[in-house]
Formats: C-alpha cells, sequence, structure tokens
C-alpha cells in the first residue's frame, strides 16, 4: 500500500504562499523608486539585497507547494523543492516520530545505518498515520525477533 500526500502541513503552505505575495509586493513598490534614483550605483547596493529577498520570497513559496511524500512498506520518499530523496525501510536504522523543528509541520527523523539523520516533513494525516503505524510495527517485530533469539539461546 502506498500512500503519496502533501509534505507540508496546510497553514505552512498558506504562509508560504502569503509570502510570496508579500515579495512581489515588496518587488513591486521597490522597482519604481529604484528607476526614479539619479545615482544608480548607490540605488543598486541598496536595491538589490531587497530585490533578491522579495524574490526569493516568492521563489521558496511557489516550490514549497510542489513537495509531497511518499510512504509504501518499500520505502519512503521526499520530494522537497529541489531534490529527491529516497529512503529504503532496511536502510533506516531507527526512527523518531513526531519531532517538532519550529514549524506546525511533525517532522519523522531518520536514523540511517550510515550514522546520517534525515528529517521528512509530514504535514498529510494519512502519512502520519501510515507512519506511526509503520514505527510501531517495527518495533514489535524487532522486540520480537530479540525475544527468540533470547529463547532460542537457553
Amino acid at each position: 500500500m502506498e500512500i503519496k500526500g502533501k509534505a507540508l502541513n496546510r497553514i505552512d503552505r498558506v504562509l508560504l504562499m502569503l509570502g510570496v505575495l508579500m515579495g512581489l509586493a515588496l518587488f513591486g513598490v521597490l522597482v519604481p523608486p529604484f528607476f526614479r534614483d539619479p545615482d544608480p550605483l548607490l540605488a543598486s547596493l541598496f536595491f538589490l539585497p531587497l530585490f533578491t529577498l522579495s524574490l526569493g520570497m516568492a521563489y521558496v513559496g511557489v516550490l514549497s507547494q510542489f513537495c509531497w511524500v511518499s510512504v509504501s512498506g518499500e520505502k519512503v520518499i521526499y520530494k522537497g523543492m529541489i531534490k529527491e530523496s529516497e529512503y529504503e525501510w532496511n536502510e533506516i536504522e531507527k526512527t523518531e516520530f513526531p519531532v517538532h523543528l519550529g514549524t506546525t509541520t511533525p517532522h519523522a527523523l531518520f536514523h540511517l545505518k550510515t550514522g546520517k539523520k534525515k528529517y521528512v516533513p509530514c504535514g498529510d494525516p494519512e502519512i502520519r498515520k501510515l507512519l506511526s503505524t509503520h514505527v510501531i510495527e517495527k518495533m514489535i517485530n524487532d522486540n520480537l525477533a530479540e525475544q527468540d533469539g533470547a529463547a532460542n539461546g537457553r
């Protein structure tokens, strides 16, 4: 069974879309004074960081609407703003869920067997439910395997 859903919570997506509107509005407000200034070098030193900030806010807000997470029995796929990450369950050593990183979107923390830690946002309720079910099943299976190993070792 595979479930695909949004990576970010609805409120985070709304806030980032407001960032798009604010960024474009800031850009629209800053363009006329830039062309009215008689000293273009001084104007460019002042306005260039503001232009970059406003267009960057709009860029991140648009890209954030297309982030998604897919959870299946074999792997977890996270397509972020720029890159896509794919983690198979057999390469994940331990999973902590939910982890809050200062946003309203809960994250899953995967401890990989290579020693790295990877955070995957889980904004969709179906994703959170399936992920927590998978984590609980893995904990139960690990405990059963440990008990069987202890019983066979006697």
